[in-house]
């Protein structure tokens, strides 16, 4: 077989009846025969190639994407090739993954009979999960992914995980609806739609490999837990609340969670035991004493590292305050200052 051919065949989406017929090698028909007989004919001869080739193409790419993770370790590699497994499953599994349309869905299926080969998973489950995966579509099985990411990661979002959920469960979209109903009523999604059931998250262990369930997999950041006090004592001022802003950017980019605020004595008793940091942004111009407050800024240093972010070169009096080694900017321009904050925010970490 043409394997060229074979691929143009299964993977073209928009075609015509003449398209066919030339792709046979039949430009004109044969004398004394009917129209109807000789694209009856062709048309079948050309349908039993394309399920022929989709079926080699299905079969390749199944059983490859068992092993697929595995070939870079010879010893993992070698204990999938020798894992028994049940050849009803298997062949369950494979037969759905041969018929499905959506060629999107040839991963999960590979997946899921890896999952079946080594996880320890009870009869009824591996049943269930063969039969649910045949019925959902590619979409809704992406769904499930997020779901699974959203409710066991915190993103970097005010209200945590269950805000997360409840945001993706309270659809408006009537295609997006559907899908959640349809996932409540396999027993994936509560009644309530306020969480995964414990028999969803089960399922996506089953059918999605560990590199497809962290916040990176679908582009997110998960949060830190490390919270940072932008200490900014000249809010209102242009150059402060830019490189306030940037700086505030970058933390969140790190899965850090910061907020911006100047901190005087009566209040940083409290700011320890929400900050794990501090960045004091410092500049060249003439800082008022009754909103710059020395003591503040000390007492907080006491008790977690405060670093100086020097925006612009300034003659200010500090080492008596207790504060780490200071991060001088040196870019000028809006783009540049805020790449220069974001390699000083990794520059912080590192120390």
């Amino acid at each position: 077989m043409d394997k060229e051919n074979s691929l143009t065949r299964s993977k073209k989406t928009v075609s015509s009846l003449a398209d066919i017929l030339l792709k046979e090698g039949v430009n004109t028909l044969l004398p004394g025969s009917t129209l109807v007989y000789e694209v009856g004919k062709l048309a079948i001869q050309h349908g039993k190639q394309y399920f022929t080739d989709r079926t080699e193409q299905r079969l390749h790419d199944f059983h490859l994407g068992i092993v697929q993770s595995e070939t870079n370790d010879e010893v993992n590699l070698e204990g999938i090739l020798k894992k028994t497994f049940n050849l009803d499953e298997y062949h369950a599994v494979l037969n759905a993954c041969v018929q499905d349309i959506e060629n999107e869905k040839t991963e999960i299926y590979s997946v899921l009979m890896k999952s079946l080969m080594v996880k320890e998973i009870t009869t009824r489950h591996r049943r269930f999960f063969i039969t649910v995966t045949k019925q959902l579509t590619f979409t809704e099985i992406e769904l499930i992914r997020k779901l699974y990411i959203n409710s066991s990661y915190d993103l970097m979002t005010v209200g945590g995980t269950s805000q997360q959920i409840t945001s993706i469960l309270t659809s408006h979209d009537a295609l997006t609806d559907i899908t959640i109903r349809t996932l409540v009523s396999y027993g994936l999604v509560a009644n309530d739609r306020k969480d995964m059931t414990s028999l969803g998250k089960l399922y996506a262990e089953v059918l999605f490999e560990e590199n497809k369930l962290p916040p990176k997999s679908i582009n997110r950041q998960e949060y830190t837990k490390i919270n940072v006090a932008i200490l900014n004592y000249m809010i209102g001022d242009k150059t402060h609340d830019q490189v306030s802003r940037h700086l505030h950017e970058s933390l969140w980019s790190h899965g850090v969670k910061s907020s911006i605020l100047a901190l005087d004595y009566h209040s940083v008793h409290q700011a320890p035991l929400l900050f794990n940091a501090g960045v004091l942004i410092l500049g060249d111009v003439e800082y008022d004493e009754k909103h710059f407050d020395r003591r503040a800024i000390a007492e907080f240093a006491s008790k977690v590292p405060v670093f100086p972010l020097n925006i612009k070169p300034n003659k200010l009096k500090i080492s008596s305050l207790g504060l780490k080694s200071s991060i001088d900017l040196k870019e000028n321009e809006p783009n540049k200052v805020r790449k220069e904050i974001y390699s000083s925010v990794e520059e912080i970490f590192k120390r």
